[in-house]
């Protein structure tokens, strides 16, 4: 069961599984190699991957249904895991994340809205969740990037537009 697919900007090829960890095909070969097994991406084997991500740094983010957040670096060949309970991020349900052009990182999680790394490393809600209001809460999320605007896709809640100067939408 394939659930996120990625191409990197090197051309290697980023294959994210519902059960079965994370697969990789570098240009170089034309074998898949299943990273379960490797240290780095121990801590998702056993979680989909929802989405696949590469930074402006080229650190590879990927996004899982219940791990929270690996953020691998390729040239180190290290990773860090960002969840509930490191890094604030409100559900360790993550959908989707991207880069803005201001160098912000946003993830879209179940149920808890839309996160944004801060600059001391952790996660903060973009926006308060208010009952009886409209609000990003809804489950399965996906985001692009519109110039100075984010569109945020929910299951639940509807599509939202945020201006990412002022967080309005």
């Amino acid at each position: 069961h394939i659930s996120a697919l990625f191409e990197d900007k090197a051309g290697n090829l980023w294959v994210g599984t519902h059960k079965n960890g994370l697969n990789y095909r570098s240009t170089t070969s034309d074998a898949f190699i299943n990273l379960k097994s490797d240290n780095a991406f121990k801590a998702i084997k056993e979680f989909e991957v929802s989405s696949i991500y590469e930074d402006k740094d080229q650190n590879i983010w990927i996004t899982t249904v219940g791990a929270g957040i690996l953020k691998y670096d390729p040239k180190r060949r290290t990773s860090q895991i960002f969840n509930e309970s490191n890094s604030n991020l409100s559900s360790n349900v993550a959908f989707d994340i991207l880069e803005d052009q201001y160098g912000k990182i946003w993830v879209a999680t179940a149920g808890g809205g839309l996160n944004f790394m801060n600059g001391e490393g952790e996660f903060e809600l973009s926006h308060e969740m208010l009952p009886d209001q409209p609000n990003m809460s809804g489950y399965r999320k996906k985001m692009l990037l519109d110039g100075d605007f984010l569109w945020l896709g929910t299951q639940g809640t509807g599509l939202y537009k945020m201006n990412l100067k002022d967080y309005s939408y």
